[in-house]
């Protein structure tokens, strides 16, 4: 259309439409877009969101699992009562002493603080896992589906990747005044890359992929030594790392 022209009878009627309350714009009204033009508009957006997904997806980077000269062991044999034992680690696992001395090195600025269920009070543990009568005694750790650290055996490029998992915290009461301690992580799972795509959560762009791992013995130790300390042993072995 030739703006140095008055506008058409249909574009007037249009105006008139838009001052009486009609929906658009004013200008939109007057002068419509030809389509060939919003067909042009639309393709640079096309385009960019096209790049962006075929950068974005492809963000699959090789995961360097670094080999441990010897595992940690995930047991360890505490020389106090059941009772003992259970009231220790539950006083070191509230969330105070965790803000005070936490037990996992910080990941991107944030510290996990695990919380903790038992057999009467549990929301999140694995439902199989309070229904056997030889799990009474035992704790459940979780951090709410969030990871917990950065590992230190699946390396990326340059640092530790993200390290997810809960924890079954199982005590073996031996009638001797001894306690065996076992952690069993459960659910581990490492951040390998990004995507871009949709979260309920978080919405549409970029995603972290998250992927099953092994588990490394490294946080069950970790776990262990945590209570250790807080129970006043000092004979623990030191924890293995890459």
């Amino acid at each position: 259309m030739d703006h140095n022209s008055p506008p058409n009878r249909q574009s007037i009627e249009s105006t008139g439409a838009r001052a009486k309350g009609g929906k658009g714009g004013l200008i939109a009204r007057a002068y419509p877009v030809p389509q060939r033009l919003k067909s042009i508009v639309k393709t640079p957006w096309l385009l960019l969101v096209a790049t962006m997904v075929s950068l974005t997806s492809c963000s699959n980077p090789p995961v360097r699992p670094l080999i441990l000269p010897q595992r940690n062991p995930t047991s360890y044999t505490f020389r106090m009562p059941v009772t003992e034992f259970l009231n220790g680690a539950t006083q070191a696992l509230t969330f105070r002493h965790q803000i005070q001395e936490p037990i996992f090195a910080p990941l991107d600025g944030h510290t996990a603080i695990f919380s903790v269920e038992d057999s009467k009070h549990h929301s999140f543990a694995p439902e199989p896992l309070f229904r056997d009568p030889a799990n009474t005694n035992d704790l459940y750790l979780h951090n709410h589906g969030w990871p917990i650290a950065p590992s230190s055996v699946y390396r990326g490029a340059k640092e530790g990747l993200a390290f997810f998992a809960s924890f079954h915290l199982h005590l073996t009461d031996t009638g001797t005044n001894v306690t065996i301690a076992t952690l069993t992580a459960l659910d581990t799972r490492i951040v390998n890359g990004w995507y871009f795509g949709l979260n309920i959560h978080t919405g549409f762009g970029r995603q972290a992929r998250i992927v099953p791992a092994s588990p490394t013995t490294v946080e069950e130790y970790d776990i262990l030594l945590y209570l250790g300390r807080y129970l006043g042993v000092t004979n623990m072995p030191e924890i293995i790392v890459p």
